[in-house]
């Protein structure tokens, strides 16, 4: 399955740091995996000079989001919301 050239640009907006052509074709049942992830628990941010993409999950997740980043070499934040701990990349 192929993505259309603003749908590649959306998704690889944030990812500037490796494998920013890694959604042009979904080719593996490991991007397949990972697009569907994005589109359960992502976000994106479209302002006017910039696309963002976060992900947002809870602390007790932060191993699977580890995954992800890795792919793109993301850095994972944390922050306490809510009284709970919250993972994320941005």
């Amino acid at each position: 399955m192929s993505r259309t050239k603003s749908e590649v640009n959306i998704i690889n907006a944030n990812l500037k740091r490796k494998n920013v052509d890694f959604f042009d074709v979904i080719d593996s049942e490991e991007k397949a995996y990972w697009l569907g992830f994005i589109y359960a628990d992502g976000n994106i941010y479209v302002g006017n000079r910039t696309i963002r993409l976060s992900i947002e999950l809870s602390g007790k997740d932060v191993e699977h989001l580890k995954k992800f980043a890795e792919i793109f070499e993301l850095p994972i934040r944390e922050r306490t919301r809510y009284g709970r701990t919250m993972c994320y990349v941005k």
